[in-house]
């Protein structure tokens, strides 16, 4: 399939919506692209008043496990393979 044809078919499948946010997104990067920098530039661009290391840190402790996310065998195969 060409480029051409392949992005027409891609056009036709786009509801309206899909569209004029992707259309938006085009604009927007066109004219006001996202800054080049670190990832903690970012981070404090974001969110200037938490520390990045501090947040990390305490994700882990917020986030709930869940065991029974995966059946009983895959836990069990990913247990052996981090042994």
């Amino acid at each position: 399939m060409s480029s051409l044809r392949w992005k027409v078919k891609r056009l036709l499948a786009m509801s309206p919506g899909e569209m004029v946010a992707r259309f938006s997104r085009v604009i927007q990067e066109r004219f006001a692209p996202l800054p080049k920098e670190t990832p903690e530039q970012t981070w404090q661009r974001y969110y200037p008043q938490i520390m990045a290391e501090a947040a990390l840190r305490s994700f882990p402790e917020r986030l709930s496990l869940h065991p029974e996310a995966l059946p009983e065998v895959e836990r069990a195969r990913l247990i052996h393979e981090a042994d």
